[in-house]
C-alpha cells in the first residue's frame, strides 16, 4: 500500500502512533505533506508527548518547500504562526516572528486577517 495514503488513512482514524511510522520516513525523504502531518502529531501530542522543538522543525521543513499545491506550505507557515503566538512546550511566544509567519502564510495564499 502507498506508505503515504496509509498514513493519512491512520491520521484520520486517529491512529497516531500508526501514522507516525509510516509518515516519519516519508518526512525525513523531504515529502511537505508527511512533514505536515508530522509536525501536527508533535504540534497537538497526538499518541506522543507534545513537542514544540519537533513540530516547529517539520512545519519549517515543508513550509520552506513553498509547496502551492492545497496550500500546503500557507498552512505550514500558519500553524508555525501559531506556535509562536501562543508557546508552548519547548518553544518560548515569540510575537514578532508570529507575525512573519502570518504575512508569508497570506503570500502564499492563506486567507486571515492580520491584527498590527
Amino acid at each position: 500500500m502507498n506508505k503515504l495514503k496509509d498514513g493519512l488513512y491512520a491520521y484520520r482514524e486517529g491512529n497516531y502512533k500508526r501514522a507516525l511510522r509510516c509518515l516519519l520516513p516519508l518526512a525525513e525523504t523531504g515529502d511537505a505533506t508527511a512533514q505536515c502531518y508530522v509536525a501536527s502529531i508533535y504540534q497537538g501530542g497526538l499518541g506522543v508527548p507534545a513537542d514544540g522543538q519537533a513540530a516547529v522543525t517539520w512545519y519549517r521543513k515543508a513550509a520552506e518547500q513553498e509547496v502551492r499545491e492545497e496550500r500546503l506550505s500557507a498552512i505550514a507557515y500558519n500553524n508555525l504562526a501559531t506556535i509562536f503566538a501562543t508557546g508552548m512546550p519547548g518553544v518560548s511566544r515569540d510575537p514578532a516572528l508570529a507575525k512573519q509567519y502570518w504575512r508569508k502564510a497570506a503570500e502564499l495564499g492563506f486567507e486571515m486577517i492580520l491584527r498590527e
